[in-house]
């Protein structure tokens, strides 16, 4: 995405609704602890069905 389009996909970002699961991460730590972070709240989220948090995990890794 070019960088001048950032300002407009700001602008037109919505807060989720009651309805819709999402998280926040913060991306000012390091990497790692960013996708740890996220992965662990995807993990949180997902409940027991864990499949996209194990697919981050193994994409995350290069394993």
């Amino acid at each position: 995405m070019p960088p001048a389009l950032l300002e407009s996909q700001l602008a037109t970002l919505e807060p989720l609704a009651a309805d819709e699961p999402g998280i926040v991460v913060d991306i000012g730590p390091d990497v790692v602890t960013v996708i740890a972070t996220a992965v662990g709240q995807i993990r949180a989220l997902a409940g027991a069905g864990q499949g996209i948090a194990q697919r981050a995990d193994h994409e995350c890794s290069g394993r």
